[in-house]
């Protein structure tokens, strides 16, 4: 049986080794364990919702990554978590390629799928923030301080009333500050979407990830087009995706408490 290992970052950008530590990172959240850690057939049914939009540019890739998801189900694979302790070392995913006979080509697809679709990506605090706005620039170094470094952090720590709460009398930071700061990092749990965008979005009357997946999509477009115009922006498809956003909003886990 071939383990292409030099293949594995033309596939994903990442050595494995890396790639399987920045899954394990983003899992050490309890908010990512208790909302991310999917069971195979929930998984498929969470992927389809990502992936399955507008003209379906995605449908080949869907389709191969679900049954990659059914393959991994059949052979006893319990959840994401179970998968990426099994295959955590070279050694592990040799043995557990060797005895489930998964494609070892299948099985990275599937860890990239976890890391680049699945799971929010990080971002630094200061990509929600005016970088021009002394007060923000303060907010950001008394939030480090805390330990609240990029939006897992925030969302980890300020996803609730009563997080919001202690890290406001913990910081100085005000509540209502910090809830926008939650519900930003909280948008930005939409796969690719970056604080840039985040910033339009909000900007655009749409400052809740909740708003997102409730909109009606030509009313979304027309308010993100017309608010890039007041900053002499062109609105294109390729910069943001209004039927993907608010498609991947409806299925990511409910996890703020405004």
């Amino acid at each position: 049986m071939e383990f292409e290992w030099d293949e594995v970052k033309k596939w994903t950008l990442w050595h494995y080794e890396d790639l399987i530590k920045r899954i394990s990172q983003v899992f050490k959240y309890s908010f990512v364990q208790d909302n991310y850690n999917f069971s195979m057939k929930p998984a498929r049914v969470h992927t389809a919702g990502l992936l399955n939009f507008g003209e379906r540019k995605h449908a080949e890739y869907l389709v191969k990554i679900t049954e990659t998801l059914e393959s991994l189900e059949k052979r006893g694979v319990r959840n994401y978590l179970y998968l990426v302790e099994e295959v955590e070392t070279r050694e592990k995913c040799e043995r557990f390629v060797s005895t489930t006979k998964v494609p070892f080509r299948e099985l990275i697809r599937c860890l990239n799928h976890i890391f680049r679709w699945v799971l929010p990506f990080t971002a630094p605090v200061k990509e929600f923030l005016d970088k021009d706005n002394e007060d923000h620039i303060l907010t950001a170094k008394k939030l480090r301080e805390f330990g609240i470094k990029n939006n897992l952090d925030l969302l980890e720590q300020g996803r609730t009333s009563d997080g919001r709460s202690k890290t406001s009398a913990q910081t100085g930071v005000s509540e209502s500050f910090l809830l926008d700061l939650v519900n930003k990092a909280d948008i930005s749990r939409i796969p690719y979407i970056r604080g840039k965008t985040v910033k339009i979005f909000c900007n655009a009357g749409y400052d809740n990830l909740q708003k997102i997946a409730d909109a009606n999509l030509d009313t979304f477009a027309d308010d993100l087009k017309g608010y890039l115009q007041t900053i002499g922006v062109k609105f294109s498809k390729s910069f943001i995706e209004p039927d993907g956003a608010i498609a991947q909003a409806k299925v990511l886990p409910v996890i703020v408490e405004q």
